[in-house]
Order: C-alpha cells, then sequence, then structure tokens
C-alpha cells in the first residue's frame, strides 16, 4: 500500500494485503486513519487492524463490515469495547498478547 500510493513512510510502520487462492488478508500496523484502507477492507476476508491510534469513529466503520472476520490488535479503547459488546458482534475478537488464529 505504500508504495503504491507513493507514501513516505519514515515511522517505518507497514500495513500488508496478503492474497491467496483461499483467502484475503488486511494487516496494519501504527496507523493515523483508515481512510486509505476502505478498498482493502471490503476485499479481504480476514482484517487484523490497529485498534489503538485511529479515531474510534474509524474502528466503529471497520467493525460495521459484519461480514469479516475482524481482529482488533494494539489495544482497544473501552469505547470499542463497550459498542463490540452492545452489539454483539461475534465477527470481532479484541487480541490479546500470546493469541493465535490458524489460517
Amino acid at each position: 500500500l505504500i508504495r503504491k500510493n507513493g507514501y513516505c513512510n519514515s515511522g517505518l510502520a507497514y500495513s500488508f494485503f496478503l492474497k491467496t487462492d483461499r483467502m484475503s488478508i488486511l494487516f496494519t500496523a501504527d496507523i493515523v486513519n483508515t481512510d486509505l484502507l476502505e478498498e482493502h477492507i471490503v476485499e479481504a476476508d480476514l482484517v487484523i487492524i490497529d485498534a489503538l491510534h485511529p479515531p474510534v469513529e474509524d474502528i466503529l466503520k471497520v467493525i460495521e463490515h459484519k461480514e469479516k472476520r475482524i481482529i482488533l490488535v494494539h489495544g482497544v479503547p473501552d469505547e470499542i469495547k463497550k459498542e463490540i459488546s452492545a452489539r454483539s458482534m461475534d465477527n470481532v475478537v479484541i487480541a490479546e498478547d500470546g493469541y493465535a488464529i490458524e489460517i
């Protein structure tokens, strides 16, 4: 995504979009917002996203994709945790240290 869109990335935090015959995965490290990720979120089967740095509204918009498997990483603000609980969102996981998934 960095090269494709010509972004300067002096902080060396990257996002990756991985695609196989079976599935596609979007992984983000430290991001400040999700504006440029929407097309990849729509295409991905699994979204692993930094939930600490982007605005809460951005993360709430991401978890609205109920057809996606979403894993929130890097710390999750209480406001997001409350929304996930209130909406009974089974597609969203809040990852803790040591959390592992099979792909």
